[in-house]
């Protein structure tokens, strides 16, 4: 396996168990209070996931303006690194042929790249992570239309 994937950073009780509900099942929402390390929990989730072969990597999808903090977050709980998917279509392109177990980008540039992301998708057995998924609550939005056409090739959502 290319890339260390233990956790870098311990969970807490409460993280465990919700670790165990989020495997146990193919999509989960998870509404925690602000600083219950959701982000902590979904990494070491996705990391255990891809340890155990059932999917190759994650794609969270979030506000432009979380994009750092995820970027952040991963290198925080994760021996890896995230890849960002975000800028001009080229460097878009260029960040998209790095492997790597985890990509983050933004709704609004979902909507740009939906055609490239339905490939990465369909090669890789990925989970999409949604943050702030309020975001898609109106079901006749575009960014809506646009995650749930990416939705169905999800391994884990």
């Amino acid at each position: 396996m290319p890339f260390d994937l233990t956790p870098r950073t311990r969970p807490f009780p409460h993280q465990l168990e919700a670790e165990r509900f989020i495997l146990e099942r193919p999509a989960v929402a998870l509404f925690d209070e602000q600083g219950l390390g959701k982000t902590k929990i979904v990494l070491d989730v996705l990391l255990q996931e891809i340890s155990a072969g059932k999917i190759d990597g994650g794609l969270v999808v979030c506000k432009h303006g979380l994009l750092p903090m995820w970027e952040s977050e991963i290198e925080k709980h994760t021996n890896t690194r995230g890849v960002v998917l975000s800028g001009t279509v080229g460097q878009t392109g260029l960040a998209l042929m790095v492997y790597s177990p985890f990509y983050v980008t933004s709704y609004s540039l979902v909507h740009r790249e939906l055609d490239r992301i339905r490939e990465l998708l369909k090669l890789r057995r990925m989970a999409i992570v949604l943050d702030e998924s309020h975001t898609i609550k109106n079901p006749e939005a575009q960014t809506t239309r646009d995650i749930l056409a990416i939705s169905t090739l999800a391994t884990k959502r």
